[in-house]
């Protein structure tokens, strides 16, 4: 069987065509660090133990919180710690297809949840629960 070789301006045509394309493309790279807020000493959530923590203990063992709020309910409140930090990466590819158009896609392993600490205190200000996630 014979092999059918590709005539060399065609060949020329192909590679300066892939150039073009190349040329006129945008691709990416990016990579990111984020961090909001730092988690308190996580450590210290053993010492905490419901019905014999009260609010000074909690704080000064965790600091200040984000957030403080009433339950639904109004018979307790919450203070919640959060925290996130991540490095997440990306890319991304754009090719012209036409004029003031283009095919493009973008990709990144980022996620978004932070985490937090819920400590639940009845009205004498005595740990009621601890919640995480």
């Amino acid at each position: 069987m014979a092999r059918k070789s590709v005539p060399y301006g065609a060949r020329w045509l192909g590679l300066l065509s892939l150039a073009g394309l190349i040329s006129w493309s945008c691709a990416g790279y990016n990579s990111t660090h984020r961090r909001v807020d730092v988690a308190p000493p996580l450590a210290a959530l053993s010492e905490l133990k419901p019905g014999r923590a009260d609010l000074a203990l909690c704080l000064d063992r965790l600091g200040p919180p984000a957030t403080v709020r009433r339950s639904e309910d109004e018979k307790q409140v919450v203070l919640t710690w959060t925290w996130d930090e991540q490095e997440a990466w990306g890319f991304y590819i754009s090719i012209p297809t036409g004029i003031q158009q283009n095919a493009s896609f973008n990709w990144s392993d980022i996620e978004n949840q932070p985490e937090y600490v819920r400590l639940f205190f009845d009205r004498d200000w005595t740990l009621v629960k601890v919640a995480q996630g």
